[in-house]
């Protein structure tokens, strides 16, 4: 859930800043990234890292909510957006894809607690 939340709520950034930037740790290697987010919340207690996935998602929802298809599609609305990319490509990617991704793993651990 922690590592969810590091990318929903760069996503939060994108979406206020209307443009194409955020931590630092974009710029390394996916698994670099990745390690990294798990050593900055490994030690956060459990209902600290829900409650926080619920304040970001609930930011992030805000955020989407208002977006139209105009901005969803084009990309000079996003400041230093990827060629060949849209808004909607970089949200899919780094939330409800990124969801669908973690789904098996989330229901593992569930079951487990």
């Amino acid at each position: 859930m922690a590592h969810l939340t590091w990318y929903d709520r760069e996503m939060v950034g994108v979406l206020k800043a209307r443009q194409l930037a955020g931590s630092e740790w974009w710029n390394l290697p996916l698994e670099e990234r990745n390690r990294r987010i798990f050593k900055q919340y490994r030690s956060q207690p459990l209902a600290e890292v829900l409650q926080e996935h619920d304040e970001v998602h609930r930011l992030l929802v805000k955020e989407i909510e208002p977006l139209d298809d105009e901005e969803l599609n084009d990309p000079s609305r996003i400041r230093e957006m990827l060629p060949g990319s849209k808004l909607w490509m970089v949200l899919e990617e780094n939330t409800w894809v990124h969801y669908l991704v973690h789904t098996e793993t989330l229901w593992a651990w569930l079951d487990g607690i």
